[in-house]
């Protein structure tokens, strides 16, 4: 991302204020800090309520994926005269 400007949107209200501020931080929250500064400084709170990205990212069991019938799946691929082309198709990676 060098270069480019972007803003880092946190729930996380404190790091809002870390960057700022010269307290007295242990060497692993200093080492984070640190990182997060190559990024960006352009550090903006957003409430977690209104945080939806992330609150969908914490809560990943949560989202509904659709099924995958495999059975089905093999049928198909047995019967697709573009799958069979594939197979019989003469190559050099064999």
């Amino acid at each position: 991302m060098e270069g480019r400007k972007f803003t880092l949107y946190t729930d996380h209200k404190p790091l809002t204020f870390a960057m700022a501020s010269s307290a007295d931080r242990s060497p692993r929250q200093t080492r984070h800090l640190s990182y997060i500064a190559e990024f960006t400084t352009d550090i903006q709170h957003v409430k977690g309520k209104y945080n939806v990205v992330a609150d969908a990212l914490s809560r990943i069991q949560a989202i509904a994926l659709p099924t995958v019938d495999y059975v089905l799946l093999a049928k198909d691929q047995a019967n697709s005269e573009e799958i069979a082309a594939y197979r019989t198709a003469v190559t050099s990676l064999g």
